[in-house]
């Protein structure tokens, strides 16, 4: 009896193992910081916009049966912003434009479910949760303004980030990011043969930037085109 088990085990692990698929996939990244918070400087205020970056890695498909599959990845991901910083009071005036740009080592983990439209296309929808471990980035600017003492005056940086779980210090001259972020994720998209064309978006749950009394927290919209095999010989 324990033979005749141990070798039915061993056609549905086979089985289960040939079904999966794995392959490689990257796109297109609009990323932006999703703010929130409230200044502590009068008549003066921030405003996130998106930039383009991009995301590259590896996924896999892994039935789980009726339709359903487990989508784990690995990923060099994209995330940052712009952030356009304007205002001013009793003679003083500031205007500044920041670009940061981070990239992460990205885990993500979805349910996937897929209908068939016919016997070459299927439309796949997926939701998950992923984890990011911040690799590298720099923030870089520049700005204007005025004071009524020193009169016009022009500035600009350019310096890397550094990933550190104390972002309380960030400045101009500092850009401090949390070393570690985790999110949800969803797409949508369709399926004709091995490629797969999607639609995905991203946000994170902590913070992971303030300064001057706003928290960002990382945001992205993006399309990715993956071509996926199965591992069966």
């Amino acid at each position: 009896m324990k033979k005749i088990l141990f070798v039915l085990l061993c056609i549905v692990s086979t089985r289960c193992f040939s079904q999966i698929k794995i392959g490689v996939e990257g796109g297109y990244n609009s990323a932006s910081f999703a703010q929130s918070g409230e200044t502590s400087i009068p008549h003066y205020g921030n405003s996130p916009s998106s930039i383009s970056t991009f995301n590259a890695g590896i996924v896999s498909e892994i039935p789980l049966g009726n339709n359903l599959f487990l989508r784990p990845g690995l990923f060099y991901f994209g995330n940052g912003s712009h952030i356009n910083s304007q205002g001013g009071d009793s003679g003083y005036e500031n205007s500044s434009h920041m670009t940061i740009q981070l990239y992460y080592l990205r885990l993500p983990v979805s349910l996937e479910y897929k209908m068939m439209l016919n016997n070459r296309f299927n439309v796949l929808m997926a939701i998950g949760l992923y984890a990011a471990k911040g690799l590298s980035g720099i923030g870089k600017g520049n700005g204007e303004g005025s004071s009524p003492t020193a009169g016009p005056y022009a500035f600009s940086f350019g310096n890397k980030v550094d990933f550190s779980n104390d972002n309380s210090s960030s400045s101009q001259n500092n850009v401090e990011i949390k070393p570690l972020d985790f999110g949800f994720n969803v797409l949508v998209g369709i399926e004709w043969n091995n490629f797969q064309l999607t639609a995905n978006c991203s946000r994170s749950f902590p913070q992971v930037y303030s300064v001057g009394g706003y928290n960002y927290r990382n945001a992205v919209f993006g399309c990715s085109l993956a071509y996926l095999f199965s591992l069966k010989k």
